[in-house]
């Protein structure tokens, strides 16, 4: 059985074809530091697997408001 889906990301499409993900465990971490009222950095880490696959991915975001 295919499962065909449609995701949309951000500004664009991706179109994904492949087995029905079945039993997936994920795992999401993250940590966000202030260093200022208007100064931050985060940080955070993905993981999804199967007995079929494997992804996973790192985040690092630092941004200052005004």
């Amino acid at each position: 059985m295919e499962n065909n889906s449609k995701f949309e990301i951000f500004i664009g499409t991706a179109h994904l074809r492949g087995k029905e993900l079945k039993n997936l465990t994920t795992l999401d971490l993250g940590i966000e530091v202030a260093f200022a009222k208007n100064m931050k950095f985060s940080l955070s880490y993905e993981e999804a697997y199967n007995s079929d696959s494997k992804s996973n991915g790192v985040d690092a975001k630092f941004s200052i408001s005004f």
